[in-house]
């Protein structure tokens, strides 16, 4: 099994939006040269997200960048993988238990069509409903048959549609820039 990790991923941040209550967008990317392939076993590492991000709508797309670029098997699971082993905890106390690791969590399967783009708004919540919190994670993609592409390069991005989260009593963070706050 290969890690293969997008631009997002490499910058180390969680994503938790900066306006509770509404809709924010963040893409991660990937390019996938000519000749090269993605195993069943391989991680896709994404999007990371913040603790309590929920998913509402997930974009995938191929955007050829050389060549003429010709996709094979591109279907994938969107899923989630824990950024952490450890609880992760915010200044003011509270404490989101680790995310357990699961390749279909967000959606069972975004298969690439002609086009290069599919949409999805059946996207489920990355933790049962019972689990109120939980800690930042990262959006994932398995293939879930070999992928490869021929005659070009590709991008691919996986594009996080998600609600920022809202606190009915205040602030969720009231210090942002300090040594308290660990992405």
């Amino acid at each position: 099994m290969a890690n293969r990790d997008s631009n997002l991923y490499k910058k180390g941040l969680a994503h938790r939006g900066v306006y509770g209550g509404k809709e924010q967008t963040v893409t991660g990317v990937i390019r996938v040269k000519a000749g090269e392939s993605i195993a069943t076993s391989d991680l896709l590492r994404m999007v990371p997200l913040g603790e309590n991000v929920r998913p509402v709508q997930l974009t995938l797309t191929a955007v050829p960048v050389a060549g003429n670029p010709v996709l094979t098997a591109f279907t994938f699971k969107a899923g989630v993988a824990p950024m952490s082993d450890t609880p992760f905890k915010r200044p003011d106390g509270t404490e989101f238990p680790v995310l357990a690791a699961d390749d279909d969590a967000l959606v069972a399967s975004l298969a690439i069509p002609a086009g290069g783009l599919i949409t999805s708004t059946e996207v489920t919540r990355p933790v049962a409903n019972s689990v109120p919190n939980y800690a930042p994670y990262i959006a994932t993609l398995v293939p879930t048959a070999a992928a490869s592409v021929a005659g070009g390069d590709v991008d691919l991005s996986l594009t996080v549609v998600f609600i920022g989260e809202q606190k009915a009593d205040g602030l969720i963070y009231d210090k942002f820039m300090d040594g308290k706050v660990k992405n």
